[in-house]
């Protein structure tokens, strides 16, 4: 994701943590993540409950263009990988929950 983000200009969060055992202090599974601001496709206009799952008609343009471009940056050059050293240390988070070896 954060090769994606550095290299794109696909709106993608900054994750801070996350764990996948729920043997840790909260007991449960977690992400630890930026808010990305937005709204779902199928919860516009409605939501579910007005278009069963269905993208609305006059939303569908805009949506499958945008998908499209993120489409062409993820496919078009290769974009390489990243040697990050220990970017997800931060107090009170459990080291186990560090987003790679910390």
């Amino acid at each position: 994701m954060t090769l994606i983000r550095r290299r794109t200009s696909i709106p993608v969060p900054t994750v801070y943590a996350y764990e996948v055992d729920t043997r840790n202090p909260t007991s449960a599974a977690f992400i630890l993540m930026q808010v990305v601001s937005g709204n779902v496709a199928t919860d516009s206009d409605g939501g579910y409950e007005v278009h069963q799952g269905q993208i609305p008609l006059h939303r569908r343009p805009p949506f499958y263009l945008a998908a499209a471009k993120i489409q062409v940056q993820m496919t078009s050059d290769p974009i390489g990988r990243l040697e990050i050293q220990n970017p997800y240390v931060y107090p009170g988070i459990p080291q186990s929950a560090c987003l790679i070896s910390c």
